[in-house]
């Protein structure tokens, strides 16, 4: 099996996938592009087009002019957005990590703007299509500094597949303290959107990624002390009211399991759970999520704590399975 580059989301299980992203990591884009035009269901294409974008980053421009080629086929639009999308987000994260420049700033803005022009393109080509504004939301996301920026792409989105996992939990982000949101606000929208969930569905994980993304609300406000405190008592986390809310919809998930267990995002939104319940101690149900996690692990929410495969791995040596 072909190593993946970091910065991917590996909580799936897809044979062909697998095949079309090892192929992009040597350099060949035509099976990613030919799995795309081939997936027609949407919450399998909105995976794909996650992973394949998030592998594609490094070779966007050779991507660009295959998809440059292309212009009037929407799959070739979509691959190309998705992976100029995350190169944007590639950028934006290093430039955190240190003072970002002007030509940080630049680059960002230039490659989110290419990103945004591919994925509109795409939707427009494909009009029935929800996955490309799917990942516009992502793509607006990396430079947008309000709410109100992003509304018109998940509105987009809804009315085509209201259920796609990247643009909700996307969407969910863009709601926090971070980008001019709250916590209360998506704590709400987390709430809202899964009431009428049918159980099992992986958009459930709304709520435990909702309290995660709350978590950093906190500790980005809090001063130094505060922060050092609370990551290693984990206190947010076993907030009672908290705890009880991700616990019911943990319930919810694990009872309908049955029902969605092949879903492509089945996997991710279990690592979801597992990473919450790994910070609140709860070692019963963190094993519960873990075993329907997959071997492999999934880029967020692992991420907001450290390195994603390490933090998987100790989860996982923490439940008891390695």
């Amino acid at each position: 099996m072909t190593a993946l580059p970091a910065g991917v989301n590996l909580a799936w299980r897809d044979d062909d996938l697998e095949q079309a992203a090892a192929a992009l990591v040597g350099g060949e884009v035509r099976p990613a592009y030919e799995l795309l035009r081939s997936t027609h269901d949407p919450d399998r294409r909105d995976l794909r087009a996650d992973v394949l974008g998030d592998v594609g980053k490094e070779l966007h421009e050779t991507i660009s002019a295959f998809a440059d080629e292309r212009e009037r086929d929407s799959s070739a639009q979509l691959l190309k957005g998705s992976a100029l999308r995350s190169a944007a987000w590639a950028v934006r994260r290093r430039a955190v990590a240190k003072r970002a420049s002007d030509e940080d700033r630049g680059r960002l803005f230039f490659l989110a703007a290419c990103a945004m022009d591919a994925l509109a393109t795409a939707g427009r080509l494909a009009p029935d299509d929800g996955v490309p504004w799917s990942q516009h939301i992502s793509a607006i996301h990396v430079v947008a500094r309000e709410v109100s920026n992003v509304d018109d792409f998940h509105r987009r989105m809804a009315e085509r597949s209201p259920d796609l996992y990247a643009g909700t939990v996307s969407w969910l982000s863009a709601q926090s303290g971070r980008w001019h949101g709250s916590t209360d606000r998506l704590v709400a929208f987390a709430r809202e959107r899964t009431s009428a969930l049918p159980d099992g569905h992986p958009l459930l994980a709304l709520i435990p990624h909702g309290r995660l993304e709350g978590w950093l609300d906190t500790m980005l406000k809090a001063n130094i002390v505060v922060r050092i405190r609370d990551f290693y008592r984990n206190g947010y986390f076993k907030r009672p009211a908290v705890k009880s809310e991700v616990d019911t919809a943990s319930d919810r998930i694990l009872s309908g399991d049955g029902a969605f267990r092949e879903h492509p995002w089945a996997m991710t939104a279990h690592q979801t759970f597992a990473a919450y319940y790994a910070h609140a101690s709860d070692s019963v149900r963190l094993r519960s999520h873990l075993e329907l996690s997959g071997p492999r692990a999934a880029l967020q929410p692992w991420s907001f704590f450290g390195d994603p495969t390490k933090e998987f791995a100790e989860a996982r040596r923490a439940a008891g399975l390695q």
